[in-house]
């Protein structure tokens, strides 16, 4: 899992900004790549997610477990760069994942 969320977090800072114009300039396209393309490739990691070991599959939405990675993956990045701080993709996804495999307690 951690390195899922690193990787996606080294993605994201590579296309974030991209991703922004593509999905907010104009909301009409920006929900035809959404669609189109952000979609499908968040819809890969569903196989992975469902079989964590440890993680009781059946009580884990793949879907929302997912959306929720790609929102916080990428407000994370967004903060960085819009701050200038640079960001610890490693640290963070260390902290990611005992968030989401421990949850908030």
């Amino acid at each position: 899992m951690r390195t899922l969320v690193e990787t996606g977090l080294t993605v994201l800072s590579e296309l974030a900004p991209i991703m922004v114009v593509a999905l907010f300039s104009e909301m009409d396209r920006g929900r035809s790549f959404y669609r189109g393309s952000v979609i499908p490739a968040l819809r890969q990691t569903e196989e992975y997610l469902t079989h964590v070991p440890g993680w009781d599959s059946g009580a884990v939405d793949p879907e929302i477990l997912w959306r929720a990675l790609f929102g916080v993956q990428f407000g994370t990045v967004v903060h960085h760069q819009l701050t200038e701080e640079p960001i610890d993709s490693a640290t963070i996804a260390q902290r990611l994942t005992r968030l989401i495999a421990t949850g908030i307690r």
